[in-house]
């Protein structure tokens, strides 16, 4: 541990460190340890990924034909496609500068 002042506020991230440094762990143990936590992230992720496309499907072209005539769908699909398109010309010009 490092030298603090006595009576000097520590972080709760000094603390973690403290603490981790203290376990005295292998570089292998702690190199499978971060490769398990992005594992199990990038699932995650990976589900929610699927999880949205799944809303978006549903919030934008199953509920609609429920309430829209099929004459009303065949103007509605290519509307909600342009303006999707429309979206993401959008961020790409403004947020990501043409990346």
């Amino acid at each position: 541990m490092t030298y603090r002042p006595a009576g000097a506020a520590e972080s709760a991230g000094e603390l973690f460190i403290d603490w981790f440094n203290d376990l005295d762990l292998s570089e292998n143990a702690i190199l499978i340890g971060f490769a398990v936590v992005i594992g199990i992230g990038g699932a995650l992720g990976v589900v929610a990924f699927y999880k949205s496309i799944d809303l978006a499907y549903a919030l934008f072209y199953r509920w609609p034909s429920r309430y829209i005539s099929r004459v009303g769908i065949m103007a509605y699909r290519p509307l909600i496609t342009a303006a999707g398109l429309t979206t993401a010309w959008w961020i790409m010009r403004r947020i990501g500068r043409g990346h």
